[in-house]
């Protein structure tokens, strides 16, 4: 309750000041955002170590400008983004800032070495100005903050002499940015080659022009990525990418054969026993690799039959013959099997043998395929796996079926996906409309809907005009929110009504209860229901009578009499309807919590002889003075 009251305007100031040194930092937050809040506990909490709490702070229209240009160098994002939507922040404050991200050609160095020197909040963006004089950029590469020194490190005029210093930073991401610099002396680069971070070796491995004795060494990486980024350089040496496309690692060889500077060694290597037969093997392979037509089948046989690069090209070939296709098929690597995908040539058979794949990237290849058949998009476009779905909705062979399933979906990548498909008509946009809207549909339609996901199988069963074949298998559906919406649906007959009064999930119970078709039987056994909830909704149904509701009564208050809970018995204890047998039990009365007792001394319907026990010898004062109270009024003449 607390932090929402904090923030209220009216909250007493003189109380905030206790709230803002709480440990809790939601009620710190909760006190940051309060309006009136004094400016010195606004300077405070913009210190806080919690970031929710500086950004309420950041939020704060009460918050003074100086604080909000402070706030603005904070080390997270998400407090200086509050900042700038802070009305309070200077008009000028942002005017400078903008120019600053923009990188106006119209700030002079000597400005901007003024605001780099002078507005802490401008040092970030000012390091980032091409124009920024060297003397200031030398003092930026050694401030506190990380994030300036690697706004020096991606400043294009930045020295080399700068850029050396920044290559032996504490923080990977400044060194990353060195990594990356046109102008990083080649010293700095052989050192960052073997820095401690992956990222910032794999970023030195894709630079242009490096040098091809600093390309063989990394080549020896540890890491494969490393390796990989050294296999796409098209500067890595040709002996270097020989041996790199024998690599142990299946992404560092994919990309040492994807390299045009691949030697003719290794590409011989790749069509060894049939070179005499072969003209060219570089033309050939370059011919394989472009997919281009025609090319001998053998030769695509013997690359199906080899390393694994080989048997990528000859899945991808439209003229691999048909046994090869067969046998990359079950090709016990995923990214063989994914490579038929891109074949344009792959029958349609294959096609659907390889949408049961186990790996989602094949499958996903599948549902992009433009052979691929209408029911096996309308499988995939079920698919568990969220990206093939999105993949299968951009097919512009997609069944009008699926597009409807996909339109409906709860996702709205999935809905985004499949708007964009060229084969989407007006009239699927029209059906999906009506099918949010619940308005009767086609019996065929409704039972495309009940095959569909599972929010298309929840607007089928609750809309008005499902027929009843469909209707008997979406009560038993696997989606709770399904057989709650056939439930809802007003046209359910009182059959499968009573089907649905078995569910085991409430919810469920639960609209079946207030439903106005239910049958008095299923009430009857939904008022002693043994979750409240559904209780309620049956006892309000306008089909539960008198009889029922004076029957439920008379069952809950024995059960409530005979609960282990003394607040349960007491509360029926106390009700006059409570049968006088229970009354008269010697449990209730002699012995148990007072509070059961204090009920029985109320009940207006208890005996006369257990009200005098009570007031004679209860050992509680409060439960003798309500009894003799009782026996009081019922005594008088």
């Amino acid at each position: 309750m607390r932090p929402l009251l904090l923030p209220h305007p009216s909250f007493p100031s003189g109380a905030l000041r206790t709230f803002a040194f709480d440990e809790d930092w939601r009620i710190r937050q909760a006190v940051a955002r309060n309006p009136h809040l004094d400016r010195r506990l606004l300077r405070r909490l913009g210190q806080d170590p919690d970031r929710d709490v500086r950004q309420a702070v950041a939020a704060n229209p009460s918050t003074p400008p100086d604080l909000l240009e402070r706030l603005l160098c904070d080390s997270d994002e998400e407090v200086r983004r509050a900042v700038l939507s802070n009305p309070a922040v200077p008009r000028q404050t942002l005017g400078w800032l903008e120019r600053l991200r923009r990188a106006d050609p119209g700030l002079s160095p000597e400005l901007l070495a003024r605001l780099a020197l002078e507005k802490p909040w401008a040092r970030r963006w000012a390091a980032l100005h091409p124009a920024l004089p060297e003397g200031v950029l030398e003092s930026c590469a050694k401030d506190a903050e990380w994030q300036i020194r690697q706004a020096v490190a991606h400043n294009p005029n930045t020295p080399a002499s700068v850029l050396a210093l920044l290559g032996t930073d504490l923080d990977h991401d400044v060194r990353q940015a060195v990594a990356q610099h046109p102008r990083t002396p080649p010293e700095t680069l052989a050192a960052l080659s073997q820095d401690e971070n992956p990222e910032v070796r794999i970023r030195v491995a894709r630079r242009s022009g490096i040098s091809p004795v600093l390309l063989e060494r990394m080549a020896e990486d540890a890491h494969w990525m490393v390796r990989q980024a050294v296999a796409q350089n098209p500067s890595t040496p040709p002996h270097v990418l020989r041996r790199l496309f024998e690599d142990a690692d299946r992404d560092v060889r994919q990309a040492a054969g994807d390299n045009p500077a691949l030697p003719l060694s290794a590409i011989q290597a790749l069509f060894a026993p049939l070179l005499e037969a072969l003209p060219s093997a570089p033309l050939l392979y370059r011919r394989i690799r472009a997919q281009r037509s025609p090319v001998d089948p053998a030769v695509l046989a013997h690359l199906g039959r080899g390393e694994e690069w080989g048997r990528q090209l000859a899945a991808r070939h439209p003229d691999t013959p048909r046994q090869t296709l067969l046998e990359l098929l079950s090709d016990e690597n995923w990214r063989v099997r994914q490579a038929l995908t891109h074949n344009p040539a792959l029958p349609a058979e294959l096609l659907a043998l390889l949408a049961q794949d186990s790996d989602a990237d094949v499958r996903q290849g599948v549902a992009l395929h433009p052979s691929t058949p209408g029911e096996v998009l309308l499988a995939l476009a079920r698919d568990e796996h969220l990206e093939v779905r999105r993949k299968a909705a951009q097919n512009p062979a997609l069944p009008e079926e699926a597009r409807l399933w996909l339109l409906l979906d709860e996702d709205e990548s999935l809905q985004a996906a499949v708007r964009r498909n060229p084969g989407l008509s007006s009239s699927t946009l029209e059906l999906a409309r009506r099918a949010l809207a619940l308005q009767a549909l086609e019996p065929a339609r409704l039972e495309q809907l009940a095959r569909g996901s599972a929010n298309c199988r929840r607007l089928a069963a609750a809309n008005p005009s499902v027929p009843r074949a469909a209707l008997e298998r979406l009560v038993c559906d696997t989606d709770w929110r399904v057989r709650q919406a056939a439930a809802q649906n007003p046209s359910t007959p009182p059959d499968l009504l009573a089907t649905l009064a078995a569910d085991t999930d409430r919810d469920v119970r639960q609209a079946v209860a207030a439903h106005p078709a239910v049958a008095r039987e299923v009430l009857e056994g939904l008022l002693s229901d043994p979750d409240e909830l559904v209780r309620r909704s049956a006892w309000r149904n306008p089909r539960t009578d008198e009889s029922l509701r004076q029957a439920s009564r008379e069952r809950l208050l024995r059960e409530g009499c005979r609960s282990r809970y003394s607040l349960n018995r007491a509360v029926a204890l106390a009700h006059p309807e409570v049968p006088v047998a229970e009354l008269r039990k010697v449990r209730n009365w002699a012995a148990g919590e007072w509070l059961v007792r204090y009920a029985l001394a109320h009940n207006p319907s208890t005996p006369l002889e257990v009200l005098r026990y009570l007031a004679a010898f209860d050992g509680n004062r409060i439960v003798r003075q309500a009894a003799r109270e009782h026996l009081r009024r019922r005594e008088a003449p």
